[in-house]
């Protein structure tokens, strides 16, 4: 009990990362490309994980499934007694990937094959489950290896760190996604740097996920301290954010909020959304 209640916190902490897909080195790992995704005519793909440490690393590959309610919240699937998502469509029973565990040594490369068996039924749509890297002590994956071949191998029982977490997707046929920002609002909320929080509220129609980007403007000039990059997943309506801002010593008469497609998503560079920050 105890070792999947840790395995269920450590998927919901590293969401942030995994929605957006950064690529990052975790555990001394670096995972390329940030996330897969499967268009209608595609049947495979390649991931492909580095050790970048001087020491020798040991992982086992598993399916996890991240989702998002109806208003943005975010849902560990993995937690006992989560509640149901109704739109959530996990992959895994159309998408086979191998190898199941890999060790490397400093400087190794593992390219890791995704094959897709799309269903003559299977309907219009986006499909998502995240592709869990679970780095495991060595002396575990090589009892592991060596069991393969002698059923009759002792093992040990050494918990997981889960390390790493990427989205798998796949769209199928007739996808689509459309965004509004419905409301901005600069907060009374002051931070240490002196920086001022703005909440702002977007909504989404459509059935596929998608990548965003958001920045704050005063006037022409961008005010935010760096731009939001922010997710909505496929089964999500809306979706609360928040940046922070450097308004101007002297105030802004006309600040407003700019929603583009980010650099990863197919609607890249567009403008999805604007609005005045209300002040």
């Amino acid at each position: 009990m105890f070792k999947n209640m840790f395995r269920a916190m450590a998927i919901g902490g590293i969401f942030a990362v995994s929605m957006l897909g950064y690529t990052v080195n975790s555990y001394a790992v670096t995972v390329t490309p940030p996330r897969l995704v499967f268009s209608s005519d595609e049947k495979q793909a390649y991931l492909y994980i580095k050790n970048t440490s001087q020491e020798t690393v040991a992982y086992n590959f598993a399916w996890s499934h991240l989702a998002m309610d109806p208003d943005g919240n975010v849902v560990n699937l993995e937690v006992e007694n989560a509640p149901l998502v109704e739109r959530y469509r996990p992959l895994d029973e159309i998408v086979r990937f191998s190898p199941r565990r890999t060790i490397l040594k400093p400087g190794q490369t593992q390219r890791v094959t995704f094959l897709i068996r799309r269903p003559k039924d299977l309907q219009d749509g986006e499909y998502r489950s995240h592709f869990l890297l679970n780095k495991v002590p060595l002396e575990r994956q090589q009892v592991q290896e060596r069991a393969v071949s002698d059923p009759n191998e002792s093992k040990i029982n050494v918990g997981i760190i889960v390390s790493r977490s990427l989205p798998v997707y796949v769209r199928h046929g007739e996808v689509n996604v459309e965004l509004a920002l419905n409301s901005a609002v600069l907060t009374d909320e002051v931070l240490k740097s002196g920086a001022r929080i703005v909440r702002f509220d977007i909504s989404k129609t459509g059935n596929r996920s998608i990548i965003g980007l958001a920045d704050t403007y005063c006037g022409d000039q961008v005010i935010s301290t760096r731009s939001k990059v922010f997710a909505i997943y496929a089964e999500a309506d809306k979706r609360t954010e928040t940046m922070s801002v450097q308004v101007p010593q002297g105030g802004c008469s006309d600040m407003r909020i700019i929603l583009k497609g980010h650099i990863d998503d197919p609607l890249r560079g567009e403008i999805l959304g604007e609005a005045a920050v209300q002040q």
